[in-house]
Protein backbone atom coordinates (compact mmCIF):
# COMPACT_ATOMS: atom_id res chain seq x y z
CA UNK A 1 0.00 0.00 0.00
CA UNK A 2 2.71 2.20 0.74
CA UNK A 3 4.68 1.12 -1.91
CA UNK A 4 1.39 2.30 -4.55
CA UNK A 5 1.24 5.43 -2.76
CA UNK A 6 4.56 6.27 -2.92
CA UNK A 7 4.52 5.68 -7.23
CA UNK A 8 1.81 8.00 -7.10
CA UNK A 9 3.88 10.74 -5.25
CA UNK A 10 6.54 10.44 -7.61
CA UNK A 11 4.51 10.20 -10.40
CA UNK A 12 2.70 13.38 -9.07
CA UNK A 13 5.90 15.05 -8.57
CA UNK A 14 7.31 14.03 -11.94
CA UNK A 15 4.11 15.65 -13.82
CA UNK A 16 4.80 18.74 -11.96
CA UNK A 17 8.33 18.83 -12.93
CA UNK A 18 7.63 18.07 -16.48
CA UNK A 19 4.78 20.36 -17.05
CA UNK A 20 6.88 23.58 -15.70
CA UNK A 21 10.27 21.61 -17.85
CA UNK A 22 7.82 21.53 -20.82
CA UNK A 23 6.26 24.88 -20.06
CA UNK A 24 9.72 26.84 -20.11
CA UNK A 25 10.84 24.95 -23.07
CA UNK A 26 7.89 26.24 -24.85
CA UNK A 27 8.94 29.94 -23.94
CA UNK A 28 12.47 29.34 -25.03
CA UNK A 29 12.19 27.66 -28.31
CA UNK A 30 8.69 29.38 -29.12
CA UNK A 31 7.59 32.54 -27.69
CA UNK A 32 10.93 33.56 -26.95
CA UNK A 33 12.21 33.66 -30.73
CA UNK A 34 8.67 34.98 -31.70
CA UNK A 35 9.41 38.19 -29.24
CA UNK A 36 12.66 38.33 -30.86
CA UNK A 37 11.58 38.38 -34.39
CA UNK A 38 9.27 41.16 -33.73
CA UNK A 39 11.21 43.18 -32.01
CA UNK A 40 13.70 42.93 -35.16
CA UNK A 41 11.11 43.73 -37.56
CA UNK A 42 10.44 46.73 -34.97
CA UNK A 43 13.94 48.04 -35.13
CA UNK A 44 14.39 47.15 -38.68
CA UNK A 45 11.41 49.47 -39.81
CA UNK A 46 13.46 52.43 -37.45
CA UNK A 47 15.88 51.74 -39.53
CA UNK A 48 14.40 52.01 -42.97
CA UNK A 49 13.04 55.12 -41.79
CA UNK A 50 16.25 56.81 -40.78
CA UNK A 51 17.65 55.30 -43.77
CA UNK A 52 14.92 56.89 -45.69
CA UNK A 53 15.31 59.71 -44.45
CA UNK A 54 18.98 60.26 -44.49
CA UNK A 55 18.84 59.04 -48.35
CA UNK A 56 16.12 62.37 -49.22
CA UNK A 57 18.87 64.75 -47.30
CA UNK A 58 21.90 63.39 -49.72
CA UNK A 59 19.44 63.72 -52.11
CA UNK A 60 18.67 67.59 -51.11
CA UNK A 61 22.30 68.28 -50.66
CA UNK A 62 23.47 66.45 -53.91
CA UNK A 63 20.76 69.09 -55.72
CA UNK A 64 22.19 72.06 -53.74
CA UNK A 65 25.85 70.98 -54.87
CA UNK A 66 25.05 70.48 -58.13
CA UNK A 67 23.58 73.77 -57.85
CA UNK A 68 26.86 75.65 -56.21
CA UNK A 69 28.74 73.59 -58.57
CA UNK A 70 27.27 74.78 -61.60
CA UNK A 71 27.34 78.34 -60.49
CA UNK A 72 30.80 78.23 -59.69
CA UNK A 73 33.60 79.92 -61.61
CA UNK A 74 35.77 77.47 -63.97
CA UNK A 75 37.96 75.21 -62.69
CA UNK A 76 41.28 76.48 -64.22
CA UNK A 77 41.85 79.98 -61.67
CA UNK A 78 43.74 81.56 -64.69
CA UNK A 79 41.15 81.12 -67.46
CA UNK A 80 38.60 82.28 -64.32
CA UNK A 81 39.98 85.03 -63.32
CA UNK A 82 40.49 86.22 -67.32
CA UNK A 83 36.97 85.56 -67.87
CA UNK A 84 35.44 86.90 -65.01
CA UNK A 85 37.93 89.99 -65.18
CA UNK A 86 36.07 90.86 -68.64
CA UNK A 87 32.56 89.94 -67.22
CA UNK A 88 32.68 92.35 -64.82
CA UNK A 89 34.29 95.21 -66.30
CA UNK A 90 31.85 94.60 -69.17
CA UNK A 91 28.68 94.62 -66.79
CA UNK A 92 30.55 98.38 -65.15
CA UNK A 93 30.37 99.59 -68.49
CA UNK A 94 26.57 98.33 -69.10
CA UNK A 95 25.76 100.01 -65.61
CA UNK A 96 26.63 103.60 -67.48
CA UNK A 97 29.81 104.09 -64.88
CA UNK A 98 32.68 106.71 -66.36
CA UNK A 99 36.42 106.58 -65.88
CA UNK A 100 35.46 102.91 -63.99
CA UNK A 101 38.36 100.34 -64.03
CA UNK A 102 38.05 96.65 -62.52
CA UNK A 103 41.43 95.44 -60.66
CA UNK A 104 42.19 91.62 -59.73
CA UNK A 105 43.99 90.98 -56.66
CA UNK A 106 44.99 87.62 -57.65
CA UNK A 107 44.10 84.71 -55.68
CA UNK A 108 42.62 85.78 -52.13
CA UNK A 109 42.36 82.60 -50.77
CA UNK A 110 42.74 78.97 -51.53
CA UNK A 111 41.28 76.63 -48.91
CA UNK A 112 40.52 73.03 -49.47
CA UNK A 113 38.59 73.12 -52.01
CA UNK A 114 37.27 76.42 -52.79
CA UNK A 115 39.60 79.23 -54.68
CA UNK A 116 38.80 82.71 -53.81
CA UNK A 117 39.06 85.78 -56.22
CA UNK A 118 38.78 89.36 -55.39
CA UNK A 119 38.17 92.34 -57.58
CA UNK A 120 38.36 96.20 -57.11
CA UNK A 121 35.82 98.66 -59.23
CA UNK A 122 36.20 102.50 -58.97
CA UNK A 123 34.23 104.41 -61.45
CA UNK A 124 31.60 107.45 -61.44
CA UNK A 125 28.10 106.66 -62.50
CA UNK A 126 24.26 107.68 -61.08
CA UNK A 127 22.07 105.96 -58.40
CA UNK A 128 20.80 104.36 -61.77
CA UNK A 129 23.94 103.39 -63.31
CA UNK A 130 24.67 101.68 -59.60
CA UNK A 131 21.35 100.03 -58.97
CA UNK A 132 21.75 98.28 -62.64
CA UNK A 133 25.57 96.95 -61.94
CA UNK A 134 24.20 95.79 -58.19
CA UNK A 135 21.31 94.10 -59.74
CA UNK A 136 23.47 92.17 -62.36
CA UNK A 137 25.36 91.02 -59.85
CA UNK A 138 22.79 89.54 -58.08
CA UNK A 139 20.57 88.21 -60.96
CA UNK A 140 23.71 86.67 -62.74
CA UNK A 141 23.85 82.70 -61.77
CA UNK A 142 27.63 82.86 -60.42
CA UNK A 143 28.90 82.52 -57.04
CA UNK A 144 29.83 85.91 -56.16
CA UNK A 145 29.34 88.58 -54.09
CA UNK A 146 30.21 92.35 -53.08
CA UNK A 147 32.38 92.27 -49.82
CA UNK A 148 32.47 96.31 -49.42
CA UNK A 149 31.76 99.08 -50.74
CA UNK A 150 32.03 103.36 -50.38
CA UNK A 151 30.19 106.12 -52.31
CA UNK A 152 30.95 109.27 -51.91
CA UNK A 153 28.87 112.20 -53.44
CA UNK A 154 30.64 114.06 -56.55
CA UNK A 155 30.49 117.85 -56.23
CA UNK A 156 27.66 119.46 -54.40
CA UNK A 157 25.21 117.95 -52.55
CA UNK A 158 22.46 118.36 -55.55
CA UNK A 159 24.77 116.97 -57.53
CA UNK A 160 23.78 112.87 -59.55
CA UNK A 161 27.12 111.58 -59.98
CA UNK A 162 28.64 109.60 -57.25
CA UNK A 163 32.16 107.95 -57.04
CA UNK A 164 32.09 104.64 -56.32
CA UNK A 165 34.79 102.17 -54.62
CA UNK A 166 33.67 98.11 -54.44
CA UNK A 167 35.29 94.72 -53.66
CA UNK A 168 33.70 92.21 -55.32
CA UNK A 169 34.28 88.35 -54.65
CA UNK A 170 34.15 84.87 -56.80
CA UNK A 171 34.47 81.58 -55.65
CA UNK A 172 35.84 78.95 -57.65
CA UNK A 173 35.03 75.12 -56.64
CA UNK A 174 37.50 72.35 -57.17
CA UNK A 175 34.72 69.86 -58.48
CA UNK A 176 33.52 72.72 -61.18
CA UNK A 177 33.46 72.04 -64.64
CA UNK A 178 36.59 73.03 -67.15
CA UNK A 179 34.29 75.34 -69.24
CA UNK A 180 35.11 77.92 -71.62
CA UNK A 181 32.25 80.61 -70.80
CA UNK A 182 31.24 82.47 -68.02
CA UNK A 183 27.94 82.01 -67.72
CA UNK A 184 25.72 80.56 -71.00
CA UNK A 185 23.37 82.63 -73.77
CA UNK A 186 20.05 80.90 -72.10
CA UNK A 187 21.33 82.24 -68.90
CA UNK A 188 22.48 85.68 -69.19
CA UNK A 189 19.19 85.95 -71.52
CA UNK A 190 17.01 85.01 -68.41
CA UNK A 191 19.39 87.42 -65.82
CA UNK A 192 18.77 90.27 -68.54
CA UNK A 193 15.10 90.20 -68.32
CA UNK A 194 15.06 89.07 -64.90
CA UNK A 195 16.80 92.71 -64.48
CA UNK A 196 14.69 95.11 -66.82
CA UNK A 197 11.63 93.44 -64.81
CA UNK A 198 12.73 94.63 -61.44
CA UNK A 199 14.03 98.03 -62.73
CA UNK A 200 10.66 98.54 -64.03
CA UNK A 201 9.15 97.78 -60.81
CA UNK A 202 11.09 99.85 -58.51
CA UNK A 203 11.90 102.71 -61.32
CA UNK A 204 11.78 105.99 -59.54
CA UNK A 205 12.46 109.50 -61.27
CA UNK A 206 14.49 110.55 -57.70
CA UNK A 207 17.87 109.68 -56.71
CA UNK A 208 18.01 108.72 -52.98
CA UNK A 209 21.63 109.95 -52.79
CA UNK A 210 19.77 113.68 -53.65
CA UNK A 211 19.47 115.54 -50.68
CA UNK A 212 16.74 118.23 -51.49
CA UNK A 213 16.89 121.50 -49.21
CA UNK A 214 14.95 124.17 -49.29
CA UNK A 215 17.68 127.81 -49.59
CA UNK A 216 16.95 130.24 -47.24
CA UNK A 217 15.20 133.68 -48.40
CA UNK A 218 16.76 136.86 -48.13
CA UNK A 219 20.26 136.82 -46.01
CA UNK A 220 20.12 133.52 -45.27
CA UNK A 221 19.86 134.38 -40.95
CA UNK A 222 16.14 133.24 -40.41
CA UNK A 223 16.49 129.23 -39.18
CA UNK A 224 13.65 127.21 -40.69
CA UNK A 225 12.43 124.60 -39.14
CA UNK A 226 13.89 120.95 -40.07
CA UNK A 227 11.86 118.66 -41.93
CA UNK A 228 11.53 115.22 -40.42
CA UNK A 229 13.46 112.82 -42.69
CA UNK A 230 11.68 110.23 -40.76
CA UNK A 231 8.38 109.70 -41.23
CA UNK A 232 5.92 108.89 -38.37
CA UNK A 233 4.33 105.22 -38.83
CA UNK A 234 0.55 105.03 -38.31
CA UNK A 235 -0.88 103.83 -34.70
CA UNK A 236 -0.66 100.69 -35.56
CA UNK A 237 1.71 99.97 -38.65
CA UNK A 238 2.29 96.91 -41.14
CA UNK A 239 5.62 95.95 -40.81
CA UNK A 240 7.23 96.66 -44.35
CA UNK A 241 10.87 97.02 -43.19
CA UNK A 242 11.89 94.30 -45.77
CA UNK A 243 11.20 97.41 -48.04
CA UNK A 244 13.46 99.59 -46.24
CA UNK A 245 16.83 99.23 -47.79
CA UNK A 246 20.40 100.43 -47.10
CA UNK A 247 21.88 101.21 -50.27
CA UNK A 248 25.42 102.89 -49.51
CA UNK A 249 26.85 104.78 -46.49
CA UNK A 250 29.53 108.27 -46.60
CA UNK A 251 32.50 108.17 -44.51
CA UNK A 252 33.91 110.98 -43.35
CA UNK A 253 35.79 111.97 -40.46
CA UNK A 254 33.14 115.09 -39.18
CA UNK A 255 30.00 113.62 -40.04
CA UNK A 256 29.40 109.85 -41.68
CA UNK A 257 25.90 109.61 -43.14
CA UNK A 258 23.85 106.60 -44.12
CA UNK A 259 21.34 106.35 -47.42
CA UNK A 260 18.28 104.83 -46.67
CA UNK A 261 15.45 104.02 -49.44
CA UNK A 262 11.87 103.01 -48.72
CA UNK A 263 10.89 101.10 -51.68
CA UNK A 264 7.06 100.75 -51.13
CA UNK A 265 6.57 104.33 -51.34
CA UNK A 266 9.52 105.59 -53.22
CA UNK A 267 11.65 107.99 -50.58
CA UNK A 268 15.06 108.01 -49.33
CA UNK A 269 16.53 109.18 -45.90
CA UNK A 270 19.66 110.10 -44.85
CA UNK A 271 20.56 109.60 -41.60
CA UNK A 272 23.76 110.36 -38.89
CA UNK A 273 25.03 108.70 -35.85
CA UNK A 274 23.18 109.00 -32.92
CA UNK A 275 20.08 109.85 -34.85
CA UNK A 276 17.02 107.68 -33.51
CA UNK A 277 14.57 106.20 -36.94
CA UNK A 278 11.06 104.62 -37.08
CA UNK A 279 10.68 102.67 -39.96
CA UNK A 280 7.24 100.89 -39.40
CA UNK A 281 7.21 100.61 -36.12
CA UNK A 282 10.93 99.08 -35.97
CA UNK A 283 12.35 101.61 -34.11
CA UNK A 284 15.93 102.38 -32.64
CA UNK A 285 19.04 104.58 -32.95
CA UNK A 286 22.22 104.29 -35.40
CA UNK A 287 25.19 103.86 -32.77
CA UNK A 288 28.27 103.93 -35.55
CA UNK A 289 28.29 103.95 -39.89
CA UNK A 290 30.97 101.67 -41.17
CA UNK A 291 32.28 100.61 -44.73
CA UNK A 292 30.00 97.65 -44.57
CA UNK A 293 27.17 98.97 -43.27
CA UNK A 294 25.88 100.46 -39.82
CA UNK A 295 25.26 99.21 -36.22
CA UNK A 296 22.12 99.63 -34.79
CA UNK A 297 20.52 99.83 -31.04
CA UNK A 298 17.02 98.43 -31.42
CA UNK A 299 14.82 97.58 -28.08
CA UNK A 300 18.34 97.19 -26.29
CA UNK A 301 19.88 94.89 -28.63
CA UNK A 302 22.71 95.32 -31.19
CA UNK A 303 22.36 95.06 -34.54
CA UNK A 304 24.96 94.93 -37.48
CA UNK A 305 22.78 96.15 -41.05
CA UNK A 306 24.50 95.21 -44.16
CA UNK A 307 24.77 97.45 -47.24
CA UNK A 308 21.98 96.75 -49.98
CA UNK A 309 20.04 94.11 -47.50
CA UNK A 310 16.80 95.42 -45.98
CA UNK A 311 15.91 96.47 -42.27
CA UNK A 312 14.09 93.38 -42.11
CA UNK A 313 17.33 91.79 -42.63
CA UNK A 314 19.37 93.04 -39.83
CA UNK A 315 22.07 91.05 -38.42
CA UNK A 316 21.74 90.26 -34.15
CA UNK A 317 25.20 90.94 -32.42
CA UNK A 318 26.23 89.57 -29.03
CA UNK A 319 25.42 91.00 -25.99
CA UNK A 320 28.72 91.95 -25.22
CA UNK A 321 29.31 94.30 -28.85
Amino acid sequence: MNSNRTKVYVLVILGVFLLFRGQALFNQYVLLPISDRETGVQELKQELVVQNRMQEKISELTKENSRWVKKSLPKRPGMAATLYQNWLAKSVDSAGFENSQVTPAGILDKNGDTVKLSYGVIGTTTFEGLRKLLLTLECTPLLHRVTEMQIKKQGNEHDEELNISMNVEALILDSASDRVKLVSAPEQKKAKAEIEKILAEDATSVSPFIVKRSKPKGGGNKKKKEEPTVKTPEPRPVDHSDKVVQIGTVLSNTKSEVWIVDERIKTQSVLVKGQEFDFYGVKGTVVSIESDGVILEIDGSSYHWPISESLKQRQSLPADR
